[in-house]
């Protein structure tokens, strides 16, 4: 859904996807805190929950 918003000029927050966990943990992240987690592969809210809004890498 995110690539149709893309594509009709919606604005959309930047995001990145996230394949090992371990590089969360020790590699540089391409956006800043806080930022909005979710599962990859669920659609909607599927998922979302009140730890979803992380502060830091360490609430992560």
């Amino acid at each position: 859904m995110k690539y149709v918003a893309d594509c009709a000029g919606v604005k959309t927050p930047n995001y990145f996807i996230v394949n090992n966990i371990e590089d969360v943990a020790t590699g540089d992240l391409p956006i800043s805190f806080p930022m909005f987690v979710k599962p990859s592969k669920a659609g909607d809210s599927l998922g979302i929950d009140d730890s979803s809004l992380v502060h830091d890498r360490k609430s992560w």
